[in-house]
């Protein structure tokens, strides 16, 4: 059953909790959530606004003020039914970003970008990829009810994020690109995040961006269609139905702010373009 929900926690907006983020930025984002919900919506895909777009939604009713960047999920199966949909049916001045549909990102999550912006981030500046304004897409996956066998898991994952890391680091100084050493490394990770993939385990979550991360972000699988919706800068969105639950798991004391020093933006942005331009790639 879903709920229509507009009322909840209170907006909580301190003194110093001024917006800080380039209001073209959010509106080229919210633009990227759109083209995203309405792929979902007419092939049925479920999905959920997630992390620190999930407590904006709930604390805020909109973005954090000092969030750069928009996160949603989606459990595994559905994540790779919106990208094989998007092959076909993603609008024109869109790019969805895998490490198969431009080989020098290496994410193990999709970015949907626009295409005639720039959000160059500093750490993969020298990168001949996409580099256009984006919204993060994190697949949800089963993941084992052995925490032992999880954090086994992650310990792999996190090793071949951090072979990758080194090697891109040595090959930059030489100018070399990283695809021919680092798609080996992405097959195995994927390999490895999707174990369990095929079998009905009573979890799912994120194994991706992170070590360890799915202690504090896992969910039953029901999280992406036992949901509410909830205002996110004027309009609604879905949010898991337990999100206090969820959020208190992830965050703690949740719909407390933070102290001044640690309001601060989660990318290091070396150049930012919201307009149109020629350096998208």
């Amino acid at each position: 059953m879903i709920y229509h929900v507009l009322a909840h926690c209170p907006k909580v907006m301190g003194s110093n909790s001024e917006d800080l983020i380039d209001p073209d930025l959010k509106r080229i984002q919210l633009e990227l959530l759109g083209e995203f919900r309405r792929l979902c919506e007419e092939n049925s895909i479920p999905y959920i606004l997630y992390g620190g777009t999930l407590l904006g939604a709930v604390r805020h009713r909109g973005y954090i003020p000092w969030d750069d960047d928009i996160d949603v999920a989606l459990p595994r199966e559905e994540f790779e039914k919106f990208m094989s949909i998007c092959d076909q049916e993603l609008r024109k001045g869109f790019f969805l970003q895998t490490f198969s549909s431009d080989p020098e990102y290496s994410n193990q999550f999709a970015k949907l970008r626009k295409d005639g912006t720039v959000f160059l981030e500093e750490k993969v500046a020298d990168r001949s990829m996409h580099h256009g304004i984006f919204i993060d897409i994190i697949p949800l996956d089963r993941i084992s009810d052995c925490s032992l066998m999880n954090d086994l898991l992650s310990t792999h994952l996190r090793a071949i994020s951090v072979a990758i890391t080194i090697i891109d680091s040595l090959l930059r100084n030489r100018k070399i690109s990283i695809i021919k050493f680092s798609h080996p490394l992405l097959k195995t990770q994927y390999k490895l995040i999707t174990l369990y993939k095929n079998r009905k385990t009573s979890r799912i979550g994120q194994l991706c961006n992170g070590p360890n991360r799915w202690r504090k972000r896992n969910f039953h699988p029901d999280v992406c269609s036992d949901i509410v919706f909830m205002d996110f800068e004027g309009d609604l969105f879905p949010v898991p139905k337990d999100y206090h639950a969820i959020l208190t798991k992830m965050y703690g004391r949740y719909t407390e702010l933070p102290k001044p020093n640690n309001r601060i933006t989660s990318h290091e942005i070396k150049h930012l373009d919201t307009g149109e331009s020629d350096e998208k790639r």
